[in-house]
């Protein structure tokens, strides 16, 4: 009546996918805040700022750890992974499009493209951005 079960021990499976997980997270994503803090913050702003963004940070942490199982009881899991997938694919397109590219820029070159205000135009790139950032 039971279907058939498997009696491979694959219990490191799940282990190796939980270090590989936070081996990747560490190489991409976990670092982007504490990037952002330090190249884009001016520095009269950037104790505040820095302490907002990562209690923002941590908050948002904590809220998605403490109800992602809530999340997928209330929906599927299917549902749970494909939404959260479409936000990171969001994510991704908002630091492709939104964020200036400020290698070789010095943080009053920044701090003066953001006082002009971010250029959210359909032909908005980074390499526009790095030109004006420049000028």
């Amino acid at each position: 009546d039971h279907p058939a079960v498997c009696n491979h021990n694959i219990g490191w499976l799940a282990i190796l996918a939980a270090i590989l997980f936070i081996v990747f997270f560490s190489l991409a994503w976990g670092p982007i805040p504490w990037l952002l803090m330090s190249e884009l913050l001016p520095l009269r702003v950037r104790s505040l700022a820095g302490s907002i963004t990562t209690f923002s940070n941590w908050s948002f942490a904590t809220l998605i750890t403490f109800t992602f199982e809530s999340y997928v009881h209330a929906v599927s899991p299917k549902t749970a992974w494909w939404s959260f997938a479409i936000i990171m694919f969001v994510s991704i397109f908002c630091v492709v499009f939104f964020l200036p590219e400020t290698t070789g820029c010095s943080l009053e070159q920044i701090e003066v493209y953001f006082q002009k205000g971010p250029c959210l135009s359909p032909s908005f790139s980074s390499s526009k951005v790095k030109r004006e950032i420049r000028s």
